[in-house]
């Protein structure tokens, strides 16, 4: 009986183990995952916060009329 009972706790122990690890490797998988969608939001708002600087102080429209000698508002 003794013998059975420290069989199954090995096995019980490298169960949790195994657990362990696959959550361990679960969450590393969401946390780079995570990190890439927070890494393209964060430039999408600095691509539109540079957008916006341009078209309100007219760099874009200055920039368009240099290049085709035309005038452009927005």
């Amino acid at each position: 009986m003794a013998t059975y009972t420290y069989k199954y706790g090995k096995i019980l122990d490298e169960i949790k183990v195994e657990q362990r690890f696959v959550r361990l490797s679960i969450d590393k998988v969401f946390s780079t995952i995570s990190g890439h969608i927070r890494a393209r939001y964060i430039n999408r708002q600095l691509w539109a916060m540079a957008i916006y600087y341009l078209v309100k102080e007219q760099i874009l429209a200055r920039t368009i009329n240099n290049m085709y000698g035309k005038s452009y508002e927005f």
